[in-house]
């Protein structure tokens, strides 16, 4: 008999833990955008993998709640080189993890996870940054560029209409 109930505490115990694994730890894979964000609406634990436009595969795993934040963790799994090779190569095994406020990440869209770097911290964000700001600098040095030959153009626009404006003034006084 002692060993009778040795046995059933022991079924009784692995019972539990592969109970609580499955409650607790378990991860719940998605395949669909929808499956990830019914399980954002709880803060449940789950991951998807998504291929965006352009071939970048990108991995997004709820880990679950922290505090009364829920933390979403994103990796950039693979990237396009034939889209942009330096942008590629920057982006291509970066990850962040995000502690969205649980009222605020169970309304958001899959779109907007990830997106309000806000939240966010790590080296994916950093490189979303810099290539914000890169592409920032090169839009407005081109328009001074473009302004800098605009503003020559009517420069040139002017002196010359000044000179007929300045011919017809001396006829006229003249």
């Amino acid at each position: 008999m002692n060993k009778r109930v040795l046995v059933l505490v022991v079924f009784i115990v692995l019972i539990v833990l592969i109970s609580s694994y499955f409650i607790f730890f378990k991860t719940k894979s998605c395949d669909t955008v929808g499956c990830f964000e019914q399980a954002a609406a709880e803060c449940n634990r789950a991951k998807i993998y998504t291929e965006e436009e352009g071939g970048t595969v990108t991995f997004y795993k709820i880990k679950g709640e922290n505090g009364d934040n829920c933390e979403l963790y994103v990796k950039i799994v693979e990237t396009n080189e034939e889209l942009d090779p330096e942008t590629a190569t920057v982006f291509k095994g970066k990850d962040m993890t995000c502690n969205i406020p649980s009222n605020v990440f169970s309304r958001m869209t899959f779109e907007e996870m990830g997106s309000d770097l806000d939240y966010c911290t790590g080296s994916l964000k950093e490189e979303m940054y810099g290539v914000l700001v890169k592409k920032l600098y090169k839009l407005v040095f081109l328009k001074e560029e473009m302004y800098g030959v605009l503003v020559k153009k009517l420069y040139k626009l002017v002196l010359d209409d000044l000179g007929l404006v300045l011919e017809e003034v001396e006829r006229v006084i003249g």
